[in-house]
């Protein structure tokens, strides 16, 4: 199989990480709700994966919080932050784990359309007395163009509004300084970039707010208050951790340390620039996106072929050449409406650490012989 998925989940993981992951299921306990030695095992497990990831992201290890992936995260955030009647800017290439919420809030949403979202006076233009956050992504998942999270960031301090960035697609795909960039919430997922199993993301916190807990539960500390406890990381962790899974994400972590994050950025784009360069040369095709500066995109190539549409192509793909790659709609609707694609969707092809020049030969040469 050649697998061009990376940006739905990276299957081609380092064995460290399922191996750590079968060492938890094995050994570990409930962290945190005993003293004997597999419940301190496991404690100590997600410990040090609070550490690990909180030094990625440049937060301290109380300042990351587990959840069970990004969707969870930001519906946490966004419910415990967005309160009905107050205002909301964001952007027209969120996925639906940022607009689902939004429209759930009860929040007044304002859009800054794609074209635009690299202009801060877009998004000034949306400003108004009663906006209380934006909410990002870091970059699309459908064609990989990035926010400018530093001039947001900006435009948020200056104006005393909470930005909170999804960083699904860019977390352990790319170095930034989240911080300096001026984002208060991140919410982020384990199973893309960052090389963990599925089953595990976060929230990190840059600067104290206080949360409304989304859920409440089983939390090991305050078990006479009637209330879930509300400072970080107990208030989005009611109930039991998936230790295995946090262990594994540790691990994948630990792997992008080693091998340099910024070595894993320019591996990605230099397979997306060769991939890119090679498609437009083909006939009928039509590629959505911003290529004009690989070094401020992700590695992601979506398309389309003549009027075909995305799922038939990349059905054809898995059943004649093995190759996995995303068609339909990545859960991206008002960007396929603007693209004019909300008919026919688009192939997403997306690189990762484990994908080679020699695989991306072969989705040319399949893509040649279909055009």
């Amino acid at each position: 199989m050649i697998y061009f998925d990376s940006a739905a989940t990276s299957l081609q993981k380092p064995r460290a990480v399922t191996d750590t992951v079968a060492y938890g299921m094995a050994h570990y306990g409930n962290a945190s709700r005993s003293a004997y030695g597999p419940s301190l095992i496991a404690a100590r497990a997600i410990h040090a994966a609070r550490r690990n990831v909180g030094e990625l992201f440049g937060v301290d290890a109380q300042s990351v919080a587990f959840t069970a992936n990004v969707t969870e995260s930001l519906n946490a955030v966004i419910h415990s932050l967005i309160k009905p009647g107050s205002h909301v800017i964001t952007t027209e290439l969120e996925h639906n784990s940022v607009l689902r919420p939004l429209y759930k809030s009860g929040a007044e949403i304002r859009f800054v359309r794609y074209g635009e979202h690299h202009d801060i006076r877009a998004y000034e233009r949306e400003l108004c007395l009663k906006t209380a956050a934006v909410v990002t992504t870091h970059a699309s998942n459908l064609t990989g163009d990035m926010l400018p999270i530093d001039e947001i960031g900006c435009f948020c301090r200056a104006n005393d509004l909470i930005f909170i960035l999804d960083v699904a697609q860019t977390a352990g795909t790319v170095a930034c300084d989240f911080a300096a960039a001026g984002v208060d919430v991140l919410c982020f997922t384990g199973h893309k970039g960052l090389m963990g199993p599925i089953g595990v993301g976060g929230i990190c916190l840059y600067r104290n707010i206080p949360f409304t807990p989304f859920k409440s539960g089983g939390s090991g500390t305050a078990t006479f208050n009637k209330a879930h406890p509300a400072e970080m990381p107990t208030c989005f962790e009611a109930g039991t951790l998936n230790a295995p899974a946090i262990a594994g994400l540790d691990t994948g972590v630990q792997f992008i340390k080693k091998m340099g994050l910024e070595n894993i950025q320019a591996h990605d784009l230099a397979l997306a620039r060769y991939f890119y360069e090679e498609l437009i040369k083909l006939p009928n095709i039509t590629i959505y996106g911003d290529f004009s500066d690989f070094s401020s995109r992700l590695a992601i190539v979506a398309f389309n072929l003549a009027g075909r549409d995305s799922g038939e192509i990349a059905a054809w793909l898995w059943e004649e050449h093995n190759i996995a790659c995303r068609g339909g709609f990545h859960c991206a609707p008002l960007m396929h409406r603007t693209l004019g694609t909300d008919k026919q969707g688009a192939v997403r092809v997306s690189f990762g650490w484990f994908n080679t020049e020699k695989e991306v030969d072969a989705l040319i040469s399949a893509l040649r012989s279909m055009s």
